[in-house]
């Protein structure tokens, strides 16, 4: 768990020096000198944050090599609120971002200026939200992929916007799929340069998803293989695809205009999706807060903090402020209540931990941290936390969240796992799963946990194929409007064992369970960009197979590029 983090009301600046010899001025997995290989395995690199920093390496030659950020980042880590300045040089050598491995992740609110590349990166996936760059001969080059969101990006003066060209040589395309939402590219000459056909290898490389899009003075919207694909100007692309379709039956390879999604109202703000940054308090003062561990709270991990924790939330309430839990484990042995109008920050991942008989019984679940009781409206902020439990909990409802929410309420980087049915309205932007290692051995059927009506839990005893019962990654049950920007929906294991997921499984069939998405009942959805792994059918409507994975195989991962159902 490392962070970084500045003031945010003046930004300090990190200035590499012109002798700078590194690979970047923050560098968060350092190439070894001995094997050539990064100091940690990327896709076990967890927990990290940069945040409200200024990265200037204007007094790098733009021959001499310079990353302003090396990030071969993997889950629960972020950057947000970084300005990253490069010289303006069409030799330019430098990249803002260098992102070769790992298994993201989120960035937002990024400004980066000059160089090479703006943001020069490969990832199984990430969430980008709010980037703004200029002056970059390249803005962002998507080296590799499975799947990634771009919402709100702001690309100006760059000689391409976006580049996923990698692997067009070879003929064998190494980007799996890009959607890209709510975006403004202005003075450019190309705004993506691509390289996707409807022959391409993998079958289910290339994708692309382009909606509501602003160009401005963009002569070409899309080029592929040097050929002008989707004419540009100064206009708006209201919604633009290729790749794999399926309505819900397919595959259906496609280019072109697409049906853009319904967007709710309720989800919008001036016609794009409402968005808001993880707070940071930075007009409050110190008497705006209050300490958890001032209130009684220990925070060791072993003494039982549940009253003390409840009467801190209460007394920040009551006195309109927000709640700070130092750094610590916070035992706590019944609910947490947390009433509208909660603010919660932690200090490095503070942890709330639910132990005890309160969670022992699974035929009376109880929530660890209830947000809202049923009927309650208002909002809540809470960030930089984890919930957790103790020991044996078959009891536990993690966060159970009930109010019906103002805008700007809000979880950030909170981590632990929810659930739910009947949604409505659901904006997902790249969400991502793993089903459990250890199945099949005990399989969904016959898993220790029983099932719940209440929960809306699967009832895999008719649900599933005869044999053996997968868990879901994702179940989508009489839920409407539900728009999904990118998934990833993988099952790696057998038993704990790796090798039904091998990167050389003959012909790409990464056989570790049968189906893995299902939508049932009432629903409607609308899906971009949706990878997954290990999984031999990949969507399930009301219990018919409707997408095979041989049909969209990709770089690794298998994508279906468009879904939509009941739209």
């Amino acid at each position: 768990m490392t962070q970084l983090i500045g003031n945010p009301k003046s930004l300090p600046v990190l200035k590499a020096a012109p002798t700078l010899d590194a690979l970047a001025l923050i560098d968060a997995s350092p190439y070894s000198n001995q094997n050539g290989a990064p100091g940690w395995i990327s896709t076990n690199l967890f927990m990290r944050q940069i945040r409200n920093l200024v990265i200037d390496g204007t007094a790098v030659a733009p021959t001499k090599g310079f990353q302003g950020i090396h990030w071969p980042a993997s889950q629960a880590t972020t950057i947000q609120n970084v300005k990253i300045r490069m010289t303006q040089s069409s030799d330019s050598v430098h990249a803002g971002i260098f992102v070769e491995n790992g298994s993201g992740g989120h960035m937002a609110d990024l400004e980066i200026e000059g160089g090479e590349y703006g943001m020069n990166i490969g990832n199984q996936q990430f969430t980008m939200r709010n980037i703004k760059i200029s002056k970059a001969v390249i803005g962002i080059s998507q080296i590799w992929n499975w799947g990634w969101l771009y919402s709100g990006l702001s690309i100006s003066d760059c000689g391409t916007a976006f580049s996923m060209i990698n692997g067009y040589t070879s003929n064998k395309l190494e980007v799996g799929s890009v959607v890209i939402i709510d975006s403004e590219i202005t003075n450019c000459p190309r705004f993506v340069d691509m390289a996707w056909k409807t022959n391409s290898v993998p079958i289910g490389a290339g994708q692309l998803t382009l909606e509501n899009i602003k160009l401005t003075n963009v002569p070409i919207a899309v080029m592929g293989s040097g050929a002008t694909i989707l004419a540009g100007g100064t206009l708006t692309i209201q919604a633009w695809g290729q790749g794999n379709k399926y309505s819900p039956n397919g595959p259906v390879k496609f280019q072109g205009p697409i049906t853009a999604a319904s967007r709710p109202a309720g989800l919008l703000d001036g016609g794009k999706y409402y968005s808001k940054s993880k707070p940071q308090y930075e007009t409050l003062t110190v008497s705006n807060f209050v300490s958890a561990r001032g209130s009684g709270a220990t925070g060791d991990g072993s003494t039982d903090d549940t009253k003390a924790v409840q009467n801190a939330i209460n007394t920040a309430v009551s006195q309109n402020k927000v709640l700070f839990f130092e750094h610590g484990v916070y035992k706590v042995t019944q609910t947490i209540y947390v009433p509208p109008g909660a603010r919660m920050v932690g200090e490095t991942f503070s942890v709330i931990m639910g132990s005890g008989s309160t969670w022992s019984n699974m035929a009376n679940p109880a929530p660890i941290v209830q947000i809202g009781k049923s009927g309650e409206s208002g909002s809540i902020e809470w960030s930089d936390m984890i919930v957790q439990t103790q020991g044996a909990t078959p009891g536990a409802v993690v966060i159970e969240y009930n109010l019906n929410s103002a805008r700007g309420s809000g979880l950030w980087d909170v981590h632990t796992r929810i659930g739910g049915a009947k949604a409505q309205n659901v904006f997902a932007g790249f969400i991502q799963t793993e089903t459990p290692y250890y199945m099949p051995s005990p399989d969904a059927k016959t898993q220790p946990y029983g099932r719940s009506d209440t929960y809306s839990d699967p009832n895999y005893a008719t649900a599933c194929t005869s044999g053996i019962c997968d868990a879901y990654g994702l179940r989508v049950l009489n839920s409407k409007s539900i728009l999904i920007y990118g998934g990833g929906l993988y099952s790696f294991f057998k038993n704990y064992d790796v090798s039904c997921s091998s990167p050389d499984a003959a012909n790409g069939f990464r056989n570790c369970q049968t189906r893995i998405f299902s939508i049932e009942g009432a629903s409607s959805v609308q899906a971009f960009a949706l990878s997954e792994v290990g999984a031999e059918q990949m969507l399930t409507i009301d219990g018919v197979d409707k997408a095979k994975w041989s049909d969209n195989l990709s770089v690794y991962s298998n994508t279906i590029g468009y879904l939509a159902y009941n739209v």
